[in-house]
């Protein structure tokens, strides 16, 4: 049976996510997005958090 694996890398400019779907002896990549971090006076950490969500919401139900 396959899972769908979610590699998240955040980043000062960008939190990036990387879809994988692992099954017995293989791997297959789904695909890639980015969500820029808004610039601004907010603590990188809360910008960051925002992106993050954004990100989230753009996740395939089965990778949830």
């Amino acid at each position: 049976m396959a899972h769908t694996i979610v590699g998240i890398d955040l980043g000062s400019h960008a939190v990036k996510f990387a879809l994988v779907e692992t099954g017995f002896r293989q791997s297959k990549l789904l695909g890639t997005f980015a969500e820029p971090v808004a610039p601004g006076e907010l603590p990188l950490s809360e910008r960051q958090g925002e992106a993050l969500r954004k990100g989230l919401e753009r996740l395939p139900n089965e990778a949830t």
